[in-house]
């Protein structure tokens, strides 16, 4: 494969850009856990998905990045979680599969949630 800036080739069809996910923890408490490497994700990504549970973090992750958007929304009372989750992964992955840089951002550990 050979990369150019905007595709990569293989062989003589062109294929779609790719995209890239970073997916970072900020920490139970905002501010305490976030690690410079986090912080620099956030910042350089061109789409920004988060849930936090802190109320400040809904002000704190747009000046970050003013792509920052919650997924709060996915939680609707009597849907089951599993079924919020599975539509917030679509979500973030869509924005992948566009090619675009993507930074999920979760409260706690990533790995956890």
């Amino acid at each position: 494969k050979v990369l150019d800036r905007d595709r990569v080739f293989d062989g003589e069809q062109p294929l779609p850009a790719k995209g890239r996910l970073t997916v970072v923890g900020i920490g139970i408490k905002l501010g305490s856990h976030l690690t410079v490497e986090a912080r620099e994700s956030i910042e350089a990504a061109e789409a920004v998905f988060f849930l936090a549970s802190d109320p400040v973090a809904y002000f704190w992750l747009p000046k970050l990045n003013k792509t920052a958007k919650s997924l709060h929304t996915y939680y609707k009372p009597g849907l089951d979680r599993a079924v919020s989750y599975e539509r917030m992964v679509e979500h973030v992955l869509d924005r992948v599969r566009q090619g675009k840089h993507v930074c999920m951002v979760s409260y706690g550990h990533p790995g956890v949630l």
